[in-house]
């Protein structure tokens, strides 16, 4: 049994592809001077999550689950005003499950409809980027129909306009912080 094999056998993943889960990952470019800023904080992670969540371009995304969640109770647990991203803090439909020094992975789940995911964001001060990551325990297979095609594509278009807000925030807490 090779490493690959003995991986897949651990994580009890298939080896058909199609029935992997949903995996997106997008990255951006940032300026010298904004890599410097994150490169001189103590929590870059948590300031990641509190630049992502807190960004202009997500506002319409809390307000639309502030709302849901009102409504369908989906999550009786959730905290509105953002965290400082710690382990297992909660903000909105997320709870923190990974806190590294350059990384923050933020998972959720419907147990209604048994549907998990996580979000991710990360900076990589050699490359001067930032990314933004998702996983859905969707299995690709099923999001290869004409319909989900074209929710996936318009996911990956969020997904990449939401890193850009994440990405303007970061900017704009750098120019805050050099004057």
């Amino acid at each position: 049994m090779n490493g690959q094999q003995m991986r897949r056998r651990k994580r009890q993943l298939s080896d058909d592809p199609s029935s992997l889960p949903y995996v997106d990952l997008f990255s951006q470019s940032i300026s010298k001077e904004c890599c410097d800023y994150l490169t001189h904080q103590p929590s870059v992670s948590g300031l990641l999550g509190k630049a992502f969540f807190g960004s202009r371009r997500f506002l319409p995304e809390k307000y639309f689950l502030t709302a849901t969640n009102s409504v369908f109770s989906l999550y009786p647990h959730t905290a509105t005003s953002l965290s400082e991203f710690q382990l297992n803090d909660r903000y909105l439909q997320w709870k923190v499950t990974m806190n590294a020094p350059l990384e923050l992975i933020c998972s959720w789940g419907i147990e209604k409809y048994d549907i998990k995911g996580c979000t991710m964001m990360a900076f990589d001060p050699s490359l001067r980027k930032v990314y933004h990551g998702n996983c859905v325990n969707i299995p690709m297979q099923t999001l290869e129909g004409f319909e989900f095609r074209h929710v996936t594509r318009l996911h990956a278009l969020y997904a990449k306009f939401l890193l850009g807000g994440m990405v303007d925030e970061l900017e704009s807490r750098t120019k805050q912080h050099k004057d």
